[in-house]
C-alpha cells in the first residue's frame, strides 16, 4: 500500500465450493489503515456480494446475535452442485435452514467461524474444527495463533490443544522468531495477554528453530500436539 498509494486493495474470501463470496475494501493509508496495522487489528473478510446470501449460525443452525461467533453458511450463484459420487460428503456439506425463508434453499457449510461486526462486516476467526473448550470457555485456536503471529518478534506460530492429567484440554503454542530477535517465551506471553482473554492464553510457549510441516507444506499441528503431550513438564518440544 505504501508502494501503490493510489491503488485499491481488497480482502476477498471464498471456499472452493462456492468460489469467492465476500469482499472488503481496505481503507486507504490516509484513512488510518497504518494505525490499524499498528493496533494489530485483523482485516475483515467483509460482506457477501450480489447473488449471495450469508448466515452465521450456532451448532443447531440457528442464527447467532451480532457480535457472537458462529459458522458461516453461504448460498451463492456460483455454489457447486455437490461432490462427485460422494453423497456422504454432500449430506454433511449442505443444509436447508428454515431461517433462510425457504427450506428448499441449500446453504454450504463453510466450516469457518466468523463474527458479524457492528458495521455488518464478517471477521474471520478460524476453522470450526479448530475451536476447543478449555477452562469452561470456547476458544478459537486460530485466534490464539493469529495473536501470537502478530507479535513483531514472531515469524511463524502455531497453537494446539494438549490433554492434561485431569481429562481436560489446555492450549500450548510454538513460535519461530524473526532473525536477530532475542525474545523470550515470557515476552511473547506478555504480548498475548494484551490481546487475549486470560482463559485463552497458552499454558506454555515453545520457541523453536522451525515448525514441523506436512507433506503439503502446512504446519503439522498434530505432531506438535503429540510431542507436547509426550514431553516432561516444562521441557522444550524437540523438533
Amino acid at each position: 500500500m505504501k508502494q501503490w498509494p493510489h491503488a485499491i486493495f481488497s480482502n476477498v474470501y471464498g471456499p472452493t465450493e462456492v468460489h469467492q463470496c465476500t469482499y472488503y475494501h481496505v481503507p486507504a493509508a490516509e484513512s488510518g489503515i497504518e494505525d490499524d496495522f499498528e493496533d494489530e487489528k485483523p482485516i475483515p473478510i467483509g460482506k457477501v456480494w450480489e447473488d449471495t446470501e450469508g448466515l452465521v449460525v450456532d451448532d443447531l443452525d440457528q442464527p447467532v446475535p451480532r457480535g457472537e461467533a458462529g459458522e458461516l453458511l453461504i448460498h451463492s450463484a456460483t455454489m457447486m452442485q455437490g461432490y462427485w459420487a460422494r453423497p456422504d460428503l454432500n449430506a454433511n456439506a449442505f443444509c436447508h435452514p428454515e431461517v433462510s425463508g425457504s427450506s428448499e434453499k441449500a446453504f454450504y457449510r463453510t466450516g469457518d467461524l466468523v463474527r458479524t461486526q457492528e458495521d455488518g462486516n464478517y471477521l474471520f476467526l478460524g476453522r470450526k474444527d479448530r475451536q476447543i473448550k478449555t477452562r469452561g470457555h470456547r476458544v478459537e485456536l486460530d485466534e490464539v495463533e493469529a495473536a501470537l503471529a502478530a507479535d513483531p518478534n514472531v515469524m511463524g506460530a502455531a497453537a494446539f490443544p494438549v490433554r492434561d492429567n485431569q481429562g481436560s484440554r489446555l492450549i500450548e503454542a510454538a513460535a519461530i522468531l524473526v532473525p536477530g530477535s532475542e525474545a523470550l517465551p515470557e515476552d511473547l506471553m506478555e504480548h498475548l495477554s494484551r490481546h487475549l482473554a486470560p482463559y485463552a492464553l497458552p499454558v506454555q510457549i515453545a520457541i523453536l528453530g522451525k515448525l514441523p510441516r506436512t507433506a503439503t507444506g502446512k504446519v503439522d499441528r498434530s505432531r506438535l500436539q503429540r510431542l507436547a503431550e509426550q514431553k516432561p513438564a516444562a521441557a522444550c518440544i524437540p523438533i
